[in-house]
C-alpha cells in the first residue's frame, strides 16, 4: 500500500501515470484510490486507461472511508490524498482503515508543488511536517 501526500495540483497522479508508464508494476493488478475532489483531470482518465489498473474514487462522510471496499485482495493499493484536506487527519483516518483490511503501508510519498516553495512562509511548514 502506498499513500500520495501533496496539494490539490502538486502532481501525485501525474507521478503515478508516469512510474506506471514506465514499467513499475509492470504486469501487476493495481487499485488507485483518488479523493473524488481530486478524480478530474486528463491524468485520472490516463490512469484509467492503463492496463491492470482500477481507478476508484474515495469520499469521507462523517469520519468514515467510503467506496474503498470493492478492492480485491492482492492488489496493490495507491491512495492519492485529498490535497485539500489537512494531511495529519487523512493519515489518521486512513490509517484506522488500513488496519480494518489487514493492509500494511510500504511508503508514504510526498509529492511538493515547487511552485509554491517558492513563498518563503511554506518552507518552515514543510519542514515542521517531516
Amino acid at each position: 500500500m502506498f499513500f500520495l501526500l501533496g496539494s490539490k495540483g502538486a502532481g501525485k497522479k501525474e507521478l503515478l501515470y508516469n512510474l506506471f508508464e514506465s514499467g513499475f508494476m509492470s504486469g501487476e493488478e493495481k487499485t488507485v484510490c483518488i479523493s473524488r475532489e481530486e478524480l478530474l483531470g486528463d491524468f485520472s482518465k490516463k490512469l484509467k486507461g492503463l492496463e491492470k489498473t482500477e481507478v476508484v474514487a474515495w469520499d469521507l462522510k462523517d469520519g468514515w472511508i467510503l467506496n474503498c471496499d470493492a478492492i480485491e485482495p492482492g492488489k496493490t493499493v495507491f491512495v492519492v490524498a485529498d490535497g485539500l484536506l489537512n494531511p495529519v487527519d487523512q493519515l489518521e483516518l486512513w490509517r484506522e482503515y488500513f488496519n480494518q483490511k489487514g493492509w500494511v503501508v510500504a511508503r508514504i510519498v510526498s509529492v511538493v508543488d515547487c511552485r509554491l516553495l517558492k513563498h518563503e512562509a511554506l518552507v518552515p511548514c514543510m519542514h515542521s511536517f517531516f
